[in-house]
């Protein structure tokens, strides 16, 4: 669970990787599935897509993107719905199925998923479920800073006679009181951010 732009889909591929380094999967590969992905038009077909997204799966993660795109109110014949009646038996059966998943998305509708399904929610108890918080500003300071240096840049008053520097602390402070948190895209944004500032900094006259 978390807000735009705070690593949902980075750590889901990390842990692939930490699981097969510690021996619990055989190979540690990360399948990525959306609604499209697991839903078919057809009766029968969303069960036929979704078994295979698991068996893609086996000894590795299948991690469902943006996983509340499920709950489709609009959908008379609930097919989406069907995609969920299908994993949670499949959850439950080792002896067939061994794989990790693992569902991601914004905080208040991935609690309506859980909803959906009795079953879902016991699978996913509270232990297992991961909120990843808004990154602070001096968390998105450091991305930005991180971002710049990493090609090539440096901040004024960091080599010597520069006596003047750049004031981030206010400035990421101010961005993170400011922020519209329906809109912040917390890393993400300050990826953009430090794109546009390079940019311009390579337009400026060199004197």
């Amino acid at each position: 669970r978390g807000n735009p732009g705070v690593g949902k889909t980075t750590v889901a591929r990390l842990i692939g990787q930490i699981f097969y380094n510690a021996g619990i999967l055989k190979k540690g590969h990360t399948v990525e599935a959306k609604r499209d992905d697991l839903v078919d038009r057809y009766v029968g077909g969303t069960a036929v897509k979704t078994t295979e997204c698991v068996m893609n799966a086996q000894d590795g993660v299948l991690f469902i993107d943006d996983a509340y795109s499920l709950i489709d109110k609009s959908d008379d014949n609930n097919y989406p719905k069907e995609a969920i009646d299908t994993l949670v038996p499949i959850m439950t059966n080792p002896e067939k199925y061994r794989f990790c998943m693992i569902m991601a998305g914004y905080p208040e509708p991935m609690d309506e998923l859980l909803e959906m399904n009795s079953g879902l929610r016991s699978r996913f108890s509270k232990a297992n479920i991961i909120t990843i918080e808004d990154y602070k500003p001096d968390t998105l300071q450091e991305i930005f800073v991180n971002n710049c240096k990493k090609d090539g840049y440096r901040f004024y008053g960091e080599a010597e006679g520069e006596t003047e520097t750049l004031d981030l602390e206010l400035f990421f402070n101010n961005l993170y009181q400011q922020r519209n948190r329906a809109d912040f895209g917390n890393a993400r944004d300050i990826v953009a951010i430090a794109k546009e500032v390079k940019m311009q900094s390579s337009l400026r006259d060199d004197t």
